[in-house]
Order: C-alpha cells, then sequence, then structure tokens
C-alpha cells in the first residue's frame, strides 16, 4: 500500500502540470486570436483611410472647375469638406493652395470621428499646364491698329502678385504697322507682336486650347451683334463685332478686327494676329488690362495635372 501513494501523487501532479500547459496553449490561442483580429482591424481601417485619401485627391483633381480651383487667390488656403455617404465613419477635408507658376498644393486629411488619433494625410502637388505666355499688353496686333477717340485703356489693380501687370504700352504692334491712337495712349513697336506663340496660335497651343472648357472655337469669320463673353475666344478669321458687347478673358483673332460700329468693353487682354496689311479696328473702346484675368481663364481650360514624384503621405 504504502507503494502505491507517490505514484498516485505523481500522477496528480502530471495532471495538473497538464492542465497547466492546456491553459497555456489555451490562453497563448486566445491572444493570438485577438492580436489576428486586431491586426485585421488595423489593416481594414488603414485600407479605409488610404482609399478616402485618394478619393479625395482625386476628386479634387479631377473636378477642379466645380471646386473653383482656377480662381484660388495666391496663397490662400481654401478647405473643402468632402465627407461621403458610403463612410460615415471618416472625417475627409481637402485644403488646396495656389501657389506661384500655375502650382497647387493639395492636402487631404481623413480621420475615424470616433478616434481623431487615426487617420491619414496625403500631399499632392498639382500644376496647371502652361501654354504661353501672358499677353504683353491689352491689345497685341501684327497688322495696323486703329483707335478712335473714345478708346480708353486701364489696369486692373487688384491683382495676384503672379500676374500683376506692369505699367507699359497699352498696345504693341508689330514693326512696320500703321498706328493711329488717341493723343496720351502708349502704343510700342516690338517683334514679338509677329510671333504666332504670342498669340496662342501654333499647333501644340491651339490643340491645347481648341477643344477646352470655356473656349468659343470659331473655324472662319465671324460677327457678334452684341452679348457677352466671359472665358476664351479663338477666332481663326477675321472678326467684326457690332452692337454693345462685353468681354471678360481672352480673345484671339487670326485675322483683323473690326469693331468701329461698336460700344466694346473688355476686361483681360485682345490679340489680333492679322496680316501687316490687315487693321484692327476699335472705336468706341474700353479696355482694362489684366493679365490675371486671362490666366484665370486659361486655368478654367486647362485642368491641372499631377506633378510626378511630387507626393508623400503622413500616417497617424
Amino acid at each position: 500500500m504504502m507503494l502505491g501513494r507517490p505514484r498516485r501523487g505523481m500522477a496528480l501532479v502530471m495532471a495538473l502540470t497538464l492542465l497547466a500547459l492546456l491553459g497555456l496553449a489555451i490562453a497563448g490561442g486566445l491572444a493570438h486570436t485577438v492580436a489576428s483580429q486586431r491586426a485585421a482591424n488595423l489593416l481594414q481601417n488603414a485600407a479605409a483611410l488610404d482609399a478616402a485619401a485618394d478619393r479625395a485627391v482625386g476628386t479634387m483633381i479631377g473636378d477642379a472647375s466645380v471646386y473653383g480651383l482656377s480662381a484660388l487667390r495666391l496663397g490662400a488656403p481654401r478647405v473643402f469638406n468632402l465627407d461621403v455617404a458610403e463612410t460615415p465613419e471618416l472625417g475627409t477635408t481637402v485644403a488646396v493652395t495656389r501657389l506661384s507658376g500655375g502650382v497647387l498644393w493639395i492636402v487631404a486629411a481623413v480621420v475615424r470621428r470616433d478616434d481623431p488619433a487615426v487617420g491619414r494625410r496625403v500631399n499632392l502637388v498639382a500644376r496647371f499646364p502652361a501654354v504661353g505666355a501672358t499677353p504683353p499688353a491689352a491689345i497685341v496686333a501684327r497688322g495696323n491698329l486703329l483707335l478712335g477717340d473714345g478708346a480708353r485703356f486701364t489696369v486692373d489693380t487688384t491683382q495676384d502678385d503672379d500676374c500683376a501687370a506692369g505699367t507699359g504700352a497699352a498696345a504693341i504692334v508689330a514693326p512696320g504697322a500703321a498706328v493711329r491712337a488717341p493723343a496720351g495712349v502708349r502704343v510700342d513697336t516690338a517683334d514679338i507682336a509677329r510671333d504666332s506663340t504670342t498669340y496662342y496660335l501654333t499647333q501644340t497651343q491651339l490643340a491645347m486650347l481648341s477643344t477646352a472648357a470655356g473656349v468659343v472655337h470659331v473655324a472662319g469669320d465671324t460677327t457678334i451683334t452684341g452679348g457677352t463673353l466671359d472665358g476664351i475666344l479663338i477666332v481663326e478669321g477675321s472678326l467684326t463685332v457690332r452692337g454693345t458687347f462685353a468681354a471678360s478673358g481672352l480673345i484671339i483673332v487670326r485675322g483683323g478686327v473690326d469693331a468701329s460700329d461698336a460700344v466694346f468693353t473688355l476686361r483681360g487682354a485682345l490679340l489680333s494676329f492679322g496680316a501687316p496689311s490687315v487693321s484692327t479696328i476699335l472705336t468706341a473702346l474700353s479696355v482694362e488690362y489684366s493679365p490675371c484675368i486671362v490666366a484665370r481663364v486659361i486655368r478654367v481650360a486647362l485642368s491641372p495635372r499631377v506633378v510626378r514624384l511630387r507626393s508623400w503621405a503622413e500616417f497617424f
């Protein structure tokens, strides 16, 4: 009988040890399961945050005209709320700042509403395509320029630094062009008025502008009998204006311009690429030279494009 007791005690110890090991195994398995679930939740949250941030910057680039990115003041950030019904647990905002040179700095911030410490911040740099230099004067003509005594020229002074107008000539014509202008209206002569690039009429420039948003492209001669324009008008032939016509933006004419029987008001610039023997006739004209308005309508026409290798993300 005395020999059996140690065996029973040993069996009890082994059983307790087995139970302890089994408990450790169960606890380890439970901890692993919890850790796996937590990792899966983190991955799911990360994927949702990444997708929301990508969707936000993509929406901003794709709908630049809807959000008015072309009209942003230089250096003044504007914040947009882009929350979507499909992800009510996430809060999404996008801040856009326009920098010089047509550059946009876009910052999309996404956070969980129940835990604002968890989120993503994506920075993206985009740029409006450059189509050419800003017109150097309110009127640029390759041919003759005839201005009536009622022609008035002013300069837009409420402008951003990157498109501020100087105090140069009211008009520029090509060498050899005949000029008639009222006293006090400065008209300069420069070779730049011979260059089709100045008029946005090269093949590449036309390809960019002719089918863009906010651009009216006329294949031949045309006559305008009053009305308004806000944007870009490209006339492949000559332009005749009658009645009262008010325009804001950029007018590009491959031929001559005859506004001798019109009350013509323009904020922006007029470019006439007519042959040296063709005249641009402007009688009752009031022009406010505004490079900023020209730059704005060009930005409206040309959607911004992402600058490659100029984006980064912040995890928190």
